[in-house]
C-alpha cells in the first residue's frame, strides 16, 4: 500500500527535482529516513512484522503528502485531476470488494474469476463515468475491431 502511494505520487519528487528548490527533496528523503526508522523501533517491537509494514506505509505516505503540500504552496499548483481522484476512489473500492468477496471455488479459479469480474466493470464503470479519455479510446477502439470481425 505504501508503494502504491508513493507511485501514484511520484510525480512529486520530479516537479521538486526540476525547479529551483531541488534541494527540499533531499530534505524530504531525510525525513523519509528518519521517520520510517523511528516509526520501525516503535511498531516492530509491539506488532513485529506488521508493524514494519505498517511503519515503512505511514513514512511513505507521510513523506509523498509532505511533497504535496510543499508542491501546492510552493508552485501554487497540484499535481493530480479530479479524474486521478476518481480513479484512485474507484481502484480503493475495488481493492475493499477483492478480499470481502468470497467465492466457493478453488483459489486460482476465484482469483481469475474476481479479476475477470474486476476488469469488467472497472472498464465499463470508467467508460461511462468519462474518468479518462485515454481509457475511452482504447475501449472504443477495442470495440470498433470486435465489430469489423
Amino acid at each position: 500500500l505504501g508503494k502504491l502511494v508513493d507511485m501514484l505520487m511520484s510525480v512529486n519528487s520530479q516537479i521538486i527535482i526540476y525547479s529551483k528548490h531541488y534541494r527540499f527533496n533531499l530534505y524530504f528523503l531525510l525525513i523519509l529516513g528518519v521517520s520510517n526508522l523511528v516509526l520501525n523501533y516503535i511498531l516492530i517491537s509491539k506488532y513485529g512484522l506488521i508493524g514494519a509494514a505498517v511503519a515503512t506505509a505511514s513514512s511513505l505516505l507521510f513523506y509523498n503528502l509532505l511533497k504535496l503540500f510543499f508542491i501546492q504552496v510552493t508552485f501554487k499548483m497540484h499535481p493530480f485531476s479530479t479524474s486521478t481522484i476518481k480513479t484512485f476512489m474507484l481502484l480503493l473500492g475495488y481493492f475493499g470488494l477483492y478480499y470481502i468477496i468470497e467465492l466457493p471455488f478453488n483459489p486460482f479459479v476465484n482469483i481469475a474469476l474476481k479479476c475477470f469480474f474486476i476488469l469488467v466493470s472497472y472498464s465499463t464503470i470508467a467508460f461511462y463515468a468519462d474518468i479518462s479519455n485515454d481509457i475511452n479510446s482504447i475501449i472504443r477502439n477495442f470495440i470498433k475491431k470486435v465489430k469489423n470481425r
